[in-house]
């Protein structure tokens, strides 16, 4: 990427503000923000008052500037910027230059603060040369907060972020490519010793790699693994596990073992958990806070669910932006009471760290939106971590920097910061402060020299920071000696919760758990000991019967969280007599207790999953909603026997018609031949056409999924449908009839390409129908479609629009014969159909040399090399002397930014003149944009979604509508595919669905391709959205569609005092 200049320091409104912490679509509402000064802070904050001036909201509503228009300040500057509820106070614990760029933090046993800290970022160090970045520790913390002792526990590393010390002198630290143990074997305070622990981790994108790594209560570290990059991690004992992109697991602290936890999200970054064990992450761009369910299946880019629809949601508001990294919770803090179990996540986008309380329904939390907790004016706060410590306090990395867009804004840019870091500690010292004695004792407290009786007592502690510690001492050291102890605490009539709680995993984790001590904790007065009892339960599966009457009397316990974990012990053990229960307790959960819900479904999946189970339980006739319910379920089991299962379903029962597509893919994805057969016959002679159609395009796509050739009834099925609807000609099968033209291509049905090349000649047809026709004759009889979509070419009688999609399916074919064909047509073609040709040349490289050469043999306008998508694919191509040669042809013409400048300054002039009408505007949105945009219910979800992206203001949305090459989010770039045929397809990769890739086109439509067709794929920085809309929107047009984007601002609510 080109570095920008100091020019590009100027402010503009939020795009999709992909962040550190990435977003891909950030909805960046206007803020609020008040001034406010300590008045004998106004001189020395003089020159920050004016700068911030600029970038205040309240002076420019609706604007979040992607590079920071203020200058740095100084720590006591950036603290005055800071807003925070009454009684509550932020203290600097560290800043430049003893920390640079603060990622991830932890604390030891000493309660000495550790930090992964980075000069690096955001390019790793080169092979064979030393990072310069640290593990830090902060200690002596005066009572300013201010750590009087600073020192290097390690360094030399390269861009570490996940860490988290196992002892005063050793610690887990992810660098670039492993996760390593770092021991200070010698006493002097610094790591000499360096072993490689879990390796490889993927580097491609370095504001993820794996992060936030905590302790669950069973003993295992739990982390995130970030966006766009691919890893495969390996332990000592051979387990390997393979993550892409978004996804959390978990690992044994000694390297021994590792395994998946859930999968998806699209950048994770940032875990919490709460008393209850249950683990939370913040996520960037899909939603604020997810509550992890095991097993469970997030959104991702470009990746599909595993059959049992993602894990459900548990926030319905966004904080404004998509850029949230580190989460908290607070489980015993110094703050107020009321502030027990809420959550607080970093906000880097907005400045600000956000605040919600969590709400409890069954066995689902849900998250309701608080006023911002902090609130800063510095727009160079980036809060990325956020930790209570064992003091109770609550510990912020501080990413200061004038720019967090890791995509939006190029990573060479020279407004980003290296140096500048901040740690801050936010405390309670208003008039409701609880006591603190106890915070204060544990964070000076050495816990590797405190006896077995305190760490019993620690149980008891009111920080759970502080009684996980106790928890793992005490596992480390065996557990001997605290049997008793805590065996009188498991006793006790009704105890202390949480000391009941860790008791009890302490007992099992050593081994020494009696069952008549898991007994009496499944049925403790204190709903959250019951609830561990089941996670115990989980972490052990057993066929005892005492085991599984525990775990059936937790689905019926009064507790929705203790129901909730019942249900995954059962998962975690399958047998086949569980299932009855399951389906009792499925049915007996009301659909609002989403999260419940999902667990039990997974529960019995995995329980369908054994072959001799789903025989089992499927052999006898059920009641209609039990089959539905195993139906369900039987889609997240891939075996030919779930297949089977679900074709007797869905032939034989009529309630399972809604799904009945969903259902078939499955059948054709997983089944065997016979039971396709037998399920096409069925539909032959059940199903309407409607019906027909859209049942043989989901058998189609499992078939392409699985890798599996069309079987000869399926084609002739299909063949016959397509007969029939060419026949009928019927307006209303449009959509069909488009369906089973692509499927003609798909399952390579050469005899349809003589009438669906007669289709697509048919001027009387809607367009949609003829292009798709004329698509698949060109995959079905290539001579003829070339002949076909020449001839259309030519012919001035045909819609203008008909014709550039001729030349468009031309270029696509990729033929050497085709070129000549688009080339021929060229010199005496319309304007606009010399565009199409272009753009359609230029899609490869042997056609981008055709228009050049024709260009420099004056049969066609050197102008067609400056027309925006043709020249951006002109700078991608490898030519022999491109830039020579470009240059002599275009001499004497406007370059393309002057001519894009120009036409984008016409616009705004027209649109500043034209009041346009917002209501017209979602007419034009509706029907050029949402096919592959969403805003609120409208729309699809390919392209960012669009809610709030008013912000941007009328000059960044005629920049994005009209000149849509000029910032591309990675994770919106063009995929080009060659298959073997020669054709070329261009979009953006939605999915891999097993053998099949799935794009999306220009149009938002569906494409996909065979693995086993793909010749060549690459990935180009052009966005799949087409740069012709200065000619496809008339002026008005777009002054209404202005108008309704602009209309798309929501406001956000008021900040605490």
């Amino acid at each position: 990427m080109a570095t920008h200049t100091a020019k590009a320091f100027r402010s503009r409104p939020a795009r999709a503000l992909s962040t550190v912490f990435p977003i891909r679509n950030p909805r960046v509402k206007p803020m609020k923000i008040r001034t406010c000064f300590l008045t004998g802070m106004v001189a020395a904050a003089g020159c920050f008052g004016l700068a911030y001036a600029q970038n205040d909201p309240a002076n420019d509503p609706g604007r979040v500037d992607l590079v920071a228009t203020t200058e740095a300040l100084t720590p006591e500057l950036e603290k005055a910027a800071f807003v925070l509820p009454p009684g509550f106070e932020a203290q600097l614990v560290a800043a430049e230059p003893d920390v640079h760029k603060p990622m991830n933090l932890a604390f030891d046993d000493l309660g000495r603060l550790w930090v992964t800290s980075s000069l690096e970022y955001p390019f790793p160090a080169k092979d064979g040369s030393v990072g310069r970045d640290q593990v830090l520790i902060f200690s002596d913390f005066g009572p300013d907060g201010r750590a009087r002792k600073r020192q290097v526990f390690a360094d030399g590393l390269n861009i570490p972020i996940g860490l988290i010390p196992l002892s005063p002198n050793e610690a887990l630290v992810h660098s670039i490519p492993a996760i390593w143990r770092l021991t200070d074997t010698d006493g002097d305070g610094k790591a000499d010793k360096k072993e490689q622990v879990y390796q490889q981790y993927g580097q491609r994108d370095t504001h993820g790699m794996t992060n936030a790594f905590t302790w669950g209560f069973d003993g295992w570290l739990y982390a995130c693994h970030g966006f766009n990059n691919d890893s495969t991690i390996k332990a000592a004992d051979g387990s390997t596990i393979s993550l892409s992109s978004g996804n959390t697991y978990r690992m044994k602290a000694d390297g021994s073992h590792v395994e998946r936890h859930t999968n998806g999200q699209v950048n994770p970054f940032g875990i919490a958990q709460d008393e209850w064990g249950n683990l939370f992450t913040s996520d960037c761009h899909s939603k604020p806070i997810y509550q992890l369910l095991k097993g469970a299946y997030y959104p991702s880019f470009g990746k599909p669910h595993d059959g049992m629809g993602f894990g459900p949601d548990m926030i319905r508001h966004d904080h404004y932006s998509t850029g949230i990294a580190g989460i908290a919770i607070d489980t015993g803090s110094q703050f107020p009471e009321e502030y027990r179990g809420r959550a607080w996540i970093g906000n880097v986008v907005t400045s600000r760290i956000n605040h919600d309380r969590f709400e409890r329904t069954g066995g689902t939390i849900e998250a309701k939106e608080l006023p911002d907790f902090l609130v800063s004016k510095d727009p160079w706060f980036r809060p990325v971590d956020l930790k209570f410590g064992p003091d109770g306090a609550l510990y912020v990395a501080d990413f200061y920097n004038r720019i967090i867009g890791h995509y939006e804004v190029p990573l060479q840019h020279p407004g980003r910061d290296r140096e500048r870091g901040r740690i801050w500690r936010i405390v309670y010292k208003g008039d409701k402060a609880p006591d603190t004695t106890a915070h204060s004792r544990a964070a000076t407290t050495d816990w590797t020299k405190a006896g077995v009786d305190e760490l019993v007592a620690a149980l008891a502690h009111p920080n759970m920071a502080v009684r996980v510690r106790a928890t793992n001492h005490i596992v480390a050291r065996g557990g001997d000696a605290a049997v008793e102890p805590l065996s009188k605490i498991l006793a006790a009539p009704v105890g202390e919760a949480n000391a009941k709680s860790h008791a009890l995993w302490v007992l099992h984790r050593t081994g020494k758990l009696k069952p008549e001590q898991l007994a009496a904790a499944a049925q403790d007065p204190h709903a959250v000991v019951r609830s561990h009892a089941m996670r115990v339960l989980a972490d052990s599966p057993s066929s005892e019967p005492l085991w599984r009457g525990l775990a059936y009397g937790g689905l019926k316990d009064t507790d929705g969280l203790v129901r909730r974990n019942a249900a995954e012990a059962l998962g975690q053990g399958p047998a086949q007599e569980q299932v009855n229960a399951l389906l009792s307790a499925l049915a007996e959960c009301p659909p609002a207790d989403t999260h419940q819900r999902h667990v039990i479904r997974m529960a019995i999946r995995n329980h369908l999953v054994k072959p001799e189970i789903l025989e089992k339980v499927t052999e006898k006739p059920r009641d209609p909603a039990q089959m539905a319910a195993l139906a369900d379920c039987a889609l997240g089991a891939h075996s030919r026997e779930s297949a089977a299962f679900v074709r007797k379903y869905v032939t034989t029962d009529p309630s399972a018609a809604p799904r009945r597509d969903e259902f078939a893919a499955h059948i054709a994805r997983y089944g065997s031949d016979e039971e396709l057969d037998s399920l096409i016959a069925w539909a032959r002679g059940s199903l309407d056409k409607p019906g027909q159609v859209n049942l043989s395009r989901s058998i189609s796509q499992g078939r392409q999924a699985a890798g599996q050739k069309p079987l000869k009834a399926q084609r002739e099925w299909t063949s016959g449908l397509v007969r029939e609807l060419i026949a009928s000609n019927a307006p209303e099968d449009a959509n069909q009839m488009t369906a089973l033209a692509e499927l003609a291509a798909t399952m390579g049905l050469t005899d349809l390409a003589g009438p669906l090349a007669d289709v697509g000649k048919d001027s009387a047809r809607p367009q949609p129908i003829r292009v798709a026709a004329l698509e698949s004759v060109t995959r079905l009889n290539r001579p003829m479609a070339r002949d076909v979509l020449g001839k259309l070419m030519a012919d001035a009688e045909h819609d203008p629009a008909m014709r550039d999609q001729a030349a468009g399916i031309l270029g696509r074919m990729g033929q050497p014969e085709t070129d000549a064909v688009l080339v021929e047509q060229i010199a005496t073609a319309p304007a606009r159909l010399q565009q199409a040709i272009a753009v359609a040349l230029v899609q490869r490289p042997a056609g981008a040399e055709a228009l050049l050469a024709a260009v420099e043999a004056g049969k066609a306008s050197a102008r067609l090399l400056l027309i925006r998508p043709v020249e951006n694919k002109l700078k991608q191509t490898d030519l022999r002397d491109r830039d020579a040669r470009l240059s002599k042809a275009t001499k004497g013409i406007p370059p393309g930014d002057e001519r894009i400048a120009a036409l984008i300054g016409e616009r705004k002039s027209f649109v500043s003149s034209h009041k346009g009408s917002a209501a017209t505007g979602l007419g034009v949105f509706t029907k050029n944009c949402a096919t592959c945009h969403r805003i609120g219910e409208t729309g699809a979800r390919i392209g960012p979604q669009l809610d709030g992206v008013g912000v941007r203001g009328v000059e960044r949305l005629l920049e994005d509508i009209l000149d849509p090459n000029r910032n591309v989010d990675q994770a919106f770039r063009s995929t080009t595919i060659a298959t073997k045929e020669g054709q070329i397809l261009t979009g953006l990769l939605l999915r891999d669905e097993g053998e099949v890739l799935v794009l999306a086109d220009s149009q938002g439509k569906d494409v996909r391709v065979a693995k086993a067709d793909v010749a060549e794929q690459t990935v180009n920085p052009l966005s799949p959205m087409p740069a012709n809309w200065a000619d496809a929107l008339k002026p008005e047009e777009l002054a209404d569609l202005l108008s309704y984007l602009l209309d798309q601002k929501q406001k956000v609510k008021a900040i605490l005092p």
